[in-house]
């Protein structure tokens, strides 16, 4: 806590109406780079992930539209899951996204609005980034550099073609430090209102992103307590003040959190279609290892790109970057503020470690309820927001010598050789592929004709690869799905259902069961239809060829199609598909 900063309210630089349209020009220009495909192919119907995640995106931005319209709860659908439904403040959120984004859902519909999301996710998080820098960077470059290292960090270009946006719109974080460095370090401006504001922002993140609240409030009590004892070292009273003067705002921010989120979080723990226990049970969230940040290792591939593209890991400190801030560091060590960059970037470091490590806080906090749901790697976003702050201070001091020409070739090497890894590999992988989304001729012709609240038992089933809840958000959510995606679709989760569930989702999926009978045995057809009656099914309808995504993993349809006929009966065939209507007298006597 540097004394010497109190009271003194101006940044470092003021960026003009210009400065910020130039900066945001920059973002908006890198984001483009990277999903160009998708605006050039079809941005109200093509997507960068044909995959069950970029559905879920589509599916939940949808929502706020239709629940608008109909008065419909905007935190809870039974259009997903029928007739559970689906909790939509628990996992991973978005809602305060589709609700910014209305406008362009009502004119354009559902799949522009999540490219809009997509593309100007990380555009706001640079924004935020610079502007949380020119409280310490006199130059304007160097701003919009840190801008950069946060909003297209190993994290963001690893998540911003599977369109998490829980993980690409990342602009509340930044303004979260803004409001804290105001408090425990500035104190120029009222506490309790800097409070309240603080209070606001962190309400607003839950509604995009309940994990990533979470990453925020632990990453913070631990910088406040880091940054105090880094303090203590220098000035021990500053530190008993700044905490005493903070603490109204604090509880300000507390009190306005818990006033406006008491109702939600409840819903989202105890509502309808609320998770119990962990969220993905059974799924390893604390991997990361010492050497992810160190060794350029693969952390994803794009397997739908040819030829497959391999993404660095979220915590990964390429040599270039590690040696100038190591540099940098040794070289203005009485700088404080570079220093407490230094203190914050370990300190996010550490917080994203493995819980096989001992001396890792994941060792000991991955058991605690809430936090057994958090993927911590994610705390790479924090790590990236100060180790791109300390990049601008390092260079802002080469651009204040009296040799400004050599100053200025020195800051730029030192940038270049920070970013050039993140650079290269980010080139590779762009533009990011795109895919329109894929929609069977029986989901065009038939399914806008069906009476209001039908329920559809589509195919593919074991996931939504095929597009199927974009498809359904697209066509204004009229008739109901049986599935979905989301943690929802864990077997476990099915309730009644589940024998039947599981015993469609391996007849579906050749990975899960590579051969099967076109005649189902006796207690697979009682679970189905136990299931069937369950969700109260009207269609079942599976497309005469697969997705062009599902084809490697999706039973084959006419197998698929026998299967099902020897447990509901005769099949028709409508608009190249093969339909079961389970009302019309066919097959009902079958299943009700």
């Amino acid at each position: 806590m540097d004394g010497a900063g109190v009271g003194k309210a101006v940044p470092a630089v003021v960026f003009s109406r210009r400065d910020w349209l130039v900066a945001t020009g920059v973002f908006t220009l890198m984001a483009a780079a990277l999903v160009w495909n998708v605006w050039t192919l079809s941005p109200s119907h093509a997507t960068t992930c044909p995959c069950s995640d970029t559905s879920w995106g589509v599916w939940v931005i949808e929502w706020p539209w239709q629940a608008l319209q109909h008065a419909l709860n905007p935190w809870y659908s039974r259009a997903m899951f029928h007739p559970q439904g689906t909790n939509l403040l628990t996992y991973p959120g978005y809602s305060a996204l589709g609700v910014a984004l209305l406008p362009v859902t009502a004119l354009f519909g559902p799949v522009a609005s999540f490219n809009v999301a997509v593309l100007l996710g990380p555009v706001a998080s640079g924004v935020a980034a610079t502007w949380l820098t020119t409280r310490w960077v006199h130059s304007r470059v160097m701003c919009v550099v840190a801008g950069a290292f946060y909003a297209f960090s190993p994290l963001v270009l690893l998540n911003e073609p599977l369109g998490h946006l829980n993980q690409t719109v990342l602009v509340v974080p930044p303004l979260v430090v803004g409001c804290l460095y105001e408090l425990l370090w500035v104190r120029a401006r009222r506490s309790l209102r800097v409070g309240v504001a603080l209070g606001l922002l962190l309400t607003v993140q839950f509604f995009i992103s309940t994990e990533v609240l979470v990453l925020i409030v632990i990453a913070s009590i631990a910088g406040i307590v880091g940054l105090g004892i880094f303090s203590l070292w220098s000035n021990a009273g500053e530190v008993r003040v700044a905490l005493r003067e903070a603490t109204p705002g604090l509880l300000g921010a507390a009190l306005t959190t818990g006033v406006l989120l008491t109702g939600p979080v409840l819903f989202a723990l105890y509502g309808p279609s609320h998770y119990s226990g962990v969220v993905w049970p059974g799924e390893s969230l604390s991997t990361a290892s010492i050497k992810d940040f160190f060794v350029p290792a693969s952390g994803y591939n794009l397997w739908w790109q040819h030829p497959t593209y391999s993404y660095l890991q979220p915590t990964y400190l390429a040599p270039g970057l590690l040696a100038v801030l190591l540099l940098g560091a040794v070289a203005y060590r009485r700088d404080r503020h570079l220093m407490s960059m230094g203190v914050l970037s370990v300190i996010c470091g550490w917080l994203a470690l493995g819980q096989w490590y001992v001396f890792a806080p994941w060792h000991w906090l991955h058991g605690v309820s809430v936090l057994n749901s958090v993927v911590n790697i994610r705390f790479a976003f924090a790590m990236f927001l100060f180790v791109g702050i300390a990049l601008a201070i390092i260079g802002d001091h080469l651009l204040q010598r009296e040799n400004v020409r050599l100053g200025r070739i020195v800051a730029a090497l030192l940038v270049i050789v920070s970013s050039f890894a993140y650079v290269t590999n980010a080139w590779r992988a762009a533009p990011f592929g795109a895919s329109r989304v894929w929609i069977p001729p029986w989901y065009q012709q038939q399914a806008p004709r069906l009476p209001a609240g039908e329920v559809v038992l589509g195919f593919p089933f074991f996931n939504t690869t095929a597009n199927l809840l974009s498809v359904q958000a697209l066509e204004g959510m009229h008739y109901n799905v049986v599935g979905g995606t989301s943690p929802q679709w864990i077997a476990q989760r099915q309730g009644p259902a589940e024998p039947g569930y599981q015993e469609i989702w391996n007849a579906a999926s050749i990975a899960a069961r590579p051969i099967l009978s076109t005649t189902a045995t006796p207690i697979e057809k009682a679970r189905v239809l136990s299931a069937l009656r369950f969700w109260r099914v009207d269609w079942i309808v599976i497309p005469r060829v697969n997705g062009p995504n599902t084809s490697p993993v999706a039973r084959d349809p006419l197998t698929l199609a026998l299967w099902m006929s020897s447990i509901v009966g005769p099949v028709h065939v409508h608009s190249n598909a093969w339909v079961w209507h389970l009302h019309d007298g066919q097959s009902s006597s079958t299943v009700y």
